[in-house]
């Protein structure tokens, strides 16, 4: 009986053994598949972060050929004439034109607690289009228009980086944060003037638009100037 007894639990301690062994392996498992997963996630971090970058690049090498591209900056006394619209027209757009115009800036080095920009407003000839066998003289005043509200709006940053106190610490991030809600309200407003005057077909609400912008420009005269100087905190 006393063998027995022994031989009973001999296999009870054997049982123990393997069931130790095949929890063991399976925190072995557990542990390779978190490794797995952690390895994964890493790997798909590193791909987000690559596809970043390359967007970035992307982005720069654009905005480089852009700026090397044919342009033609803003100016009081010229106006646009439709043989600037070198660009290939939009057959599935139902518009008869389209104008291509944008602000940026450059900056130079920080001398003596300032910092130069230069900010201009450039029209683009070779992406701005024109179906010609239905444009008309008010559809140019309506695209011209279009370039002025730019002209406006990049018064407006100039006059907003006047008054920005910058601090060299934090001198991207606020650029950035400017530049970006600017952006934002010149496209508000260029939708909402091609809304209410219809793409120029409102002749009314055109007239109203086309003085809406000169007073606008009028106002911000003090900052037509494309080369500023901006103090910076230290």
């Amino acid at each position: 009986q006393k063998q027995e007894e022994k031989k009973t639990e001999t296999k009870q301690e054997e049982k123990k053994e393997e069931t130790k062994t095949e929890e063991k392996k399976e925190e072995s498992k557990s542990e390779e598949k978190k490794s797995e997963e952690k390895k994964e996630e890493a790997k798909k971090e590193e791909e987000k972060k690559e596809e970043s970058k390359k967007e970035e690049e992307k982005k720069k090498e654009d905005e480089k050929k852009k700026k090397e591209e044919e342009k033609i900056a803003w100016r009081s006394d010229t106006r646009l004439d439709w043989k600037d619209f070198k660009g290939k027209p939009n057959k599935a757009s139902r518009n008869a034109a389209m104008t291509d115009s944008g602000y940026g800036f450059e900056t130079g080095d920080v001398v003596k607690d300032s910092m130069k920009f230069i900010v201009v407003n450039y029209f683009y000839p070779k992406s701005s289009w024109v179906k010609l066998d239905i444009a008309t003289s008010g559809l140019l005043a309506h695209e011209q228009c279009h370039f002025d509200i730019t002209e406006i709006f990049t018064r407006k940053f100039r006059k907003q980086l006047l008054s920005s106190k910058l601090n060299r610490s934090t001198l991207k991030s606020m650029l950035e944060k400017l530049f970006n809600n600017n952006q934002e309200q010149w496209k508000n407003f260029q939708t909402k003037y091609d809304n209410e005057t219809e793409h120029s077909k409102n002749e009314q609400k055109q007239k109203e638009w086309e003085k809406k912008v000169r007073k606008e420009l009028n106002e911000l005269e003090l900052f037509a100037g494309t080369e500023i100087k901006i103090f910076i905190r230290h």
